[in-house]
């Protein structure tokens, strides 16, 4: 920021990440499998409701999808700075796939009760572990600094879309179909992206230096600790995930109990949640901020997640519901793109992959944990106290952190359609 005075956000007219053959193969690839991610979890969500109706299996399951990142995230981070990304990408989403069509013949055959569901999920969280770091270090790596926020945001809206037409498909299929034909959909989607790692360019990835495991992993604790941006987003999004977003990872509690409107209403309510998630990451990739803005643009934005969470049990009606929950993902969402594009900003090449766990860690597992604490308030409390209870711990540390951030000095816009001198240099 030249002279110290703050340019106030706008919204960027400058050239799309789309217009990078790099990025819109990945895009395409990446579509294609969100879609059928979306499918898929709907139908586990459902099944797992139907074969137990237990508001703690549902949090358990949901915990088994993505608790092992809390676990694991952090020493796959020190693998991805280690590995080709998109060649251990790819080798990934196959594995993916593979789970994705065990459940499908596991429940064509009978096999498939709530323990099994339990275990096979725990094997596609582990998996998505691995792959959580990877995946936030690929468009870093195929696309110049000056079209990251961009692409972050194009790449947050590609799996929102899914996630609005996701549910209305997965939806569709648990009513004219076996559950088994959502398991396999997404088992075809990973095609196109195993596809699309394969062929995309890569930019050139500087050498770097071979230093023991663990000291790696200290490497990125310490990176991540010593910038003020990193180090408070990381709790932030912890705490959103934790509180302000797991109640989408038991939606099918409230949409059967709650609302009394079975698996179309679980459809109604997830493409409620993806439509305004769709908004927020359109609205954020459009702007361009500097680190301060960024992290009190994510701060504001949680807030609205906490207060759409405290009018939900107000009244049982669906539409209040829809509303609530809409506003739920459009908060939760646009927190987490401009968390992830301070992040991304703000961390050095070197140290992405292990950086990027870190807030996959934070993200991910915060929500899956969160989902389980949320499945067993919701069968201590009743819904209408546990959700309550959820919104106001998700308020008090944004509100903490407020004055924290607005207190950082003001530094030099994220450009997003402005050209750098050199865009392989580290972000």
């Amino acid at each position: 920021m030249s002279g110290g005075v703050e340019r106030p956000a706008k919204f960027a007219r400058g050239r799309s990440a789309l217009s990078d053959r790099a990025f819109l193969i990945y895009s395409f690839g990446n579509g294609c499998s969100s879609l059928g991610l979306w499918v898929q979890r709907l139908a586990l969500g459902w099944l797992a409701w139907q074969l137990s109706h237990s508001e703690l299996w549902v949090g358990a399951v949901a915990f088994a999808l993505f608790g092992p990142i809390l676990f694991l995230s952090p020493f796959f981070g020190v693998l991805v700075d280690r590995l080709e990304p998109l060649r251990t990408a790819a080798f990934i989403n196959v594995l993916m796939g593979a789970w994705a069509a065990l459940l499908a013949i596991l429940s064509l055959t009978g096999l498939l009760d709530i323990w099994l569901l339990f275990a096979v999920s725990l094997c596609i969280g582990t998996t998505s572990a691995a792959y959580a770091p990877i995946r936030l270090s690929i468009i870093p790596s195929i696309v110049p600094r000056e079209l990251l926020a961009n692409a972050i945001g194009i790449s947050s809206m590609i799996f929102n879309a899914s996630r609005l037409i996701g549910p209305a498909v997965g939806g569709a299929v648990l009513v004219a179909l076996p559950i088994a034909a959502a398991f396999l959909i997404n088992a075809v989607s990973y095609l196109p992206l195993v596809y699309a790692l394969a062929h995309v360019p890569r930019r050139p990835i500087p050498p770097r230096a071979h230093q023991p495991f663990f000291a790696q992993l200290r490497e990125g604790f310490a990176h991540a600790g010593a910038n003020r941006y990193i180090r408070l987003q990381l709790i932030l999004t912890a705490w959103g995930a934790l509180f302000g977003r797991s109640i989408l990872e038991v939606l099918p509690v409230y949409a059967d109990r709650f609302y009394l409107a079975g698996a179309s209403g679980l459809a109604a309510l997830s493409a409620a949640a993806g439509g305004g998630a769709l908004l927020a990451a359109y609205l954020t990739s459009r702007l361009v901020l500097d680190s301060r803005q960024l992290q009190l643009g994510s701060i504001l934005l949680g807030v609205v997640n906490a207060l759409a969470l405290l009018a939900l049990p107000l009244w049982p009606g669906l539409w209040l519901g829809l509303l609530c929950i809409g506003v739920v993902g459009f908060g939760s969402t646009g927190s987490a793109v401009l968390s992830q594009t301070l992040v991304q900003t703000e961390v050095a090449d070197s140290v992405r992959g292990r950086v990027s766990s870190l807030w996959g860690m934070a993200s991910l597992g915060g929500s899956a944990f969160g989902g389980l604490v949320l499945g067993g308030m919701l069968y201590l409390l009743g819904i209408s106290a546990a959700t309550l209870a959820t919104a106001l711990a998700a308020l008090l540390l944004p509100i903490a952190a407020w004055r924290t951030a607005w207190r950082a000095p003001h530094e030099a816009p994220v450009e997003v359609a402005e050209p750098v001198e050199d865009p392989s240099e580290p972000v």
